[in-house]
């Protein structure tokens, strides 16, 4: 996804605005998703950035409670 405008609304309205514990990502995903938000934290437009960094949040978020849980499993 090379337009940034379109990955910031699939950012803010997949990940920003819905609950990501009913999606299933897993962490191939976020390998795969994090460069794109990399890419909106660069950008030159504050929206962007601000949803970016939103977005990294809430994919790392959900990294630390998969890896929480893993951790206290065993």
């Amino acid at each position: 996804m090379k337009d940034t405008a379109l990955a910031n609304d699939v950012f803010y309205h997949a990940i920003i605005k819905s609950d990501l514990e009913k999606t299933p990502i897993t962490l191939d995903n976020v390998i795969t998703i994090l460069p794109i938000v990399l890419n909106l934290i660069n950008s030159k437009y504050d929206v962007h950035w601000i949803n970016g960094i939103r977005s990294a949040h809430k994919l790392l978020q959900c990294i630390y409670e998969v890896d929480r849980l893993f951790y206290f499993r065993e």
